[in-house]
């Protein structure tokens, strides 16, 4: 759920999508693959599916957050 879900709010995709901000923070990521900030994500938060997680990836990418390189890694915009 987007903005609240009433039994797991840690699950809200503006939440997941803060906390993958701060993770790329605290570990100083310049770009990452999915699959690797998936699992900096796990380690630091409650863990979520993998479809979850591209969930908030989609979320933070229409918001203008992310972007996806000629790489295919994850870079923050600034």
């Amino acid at each position: 759920m987007i903005i609240y879900n009433t039994q797991s709010p840690q699950k809200a995709l503006y939440l997941v999508g803060a906390n993958i901000l701060a993770t790329v923070q605290k570990h100083k990521i310049s770009e990452s693959s999915v699959q690797r900030l998936h699992e900096k994500y796990n380690e630091a938060y409650d863990s979520i599916s993998f479809s979850y997680f591209m969930y908030a990836l989609d979320w933070l990418f229409l918001l203008g957050s992310i972007s996806m390189n000629n790489n295919g890694h994850i870079q923050i915009c600034s």
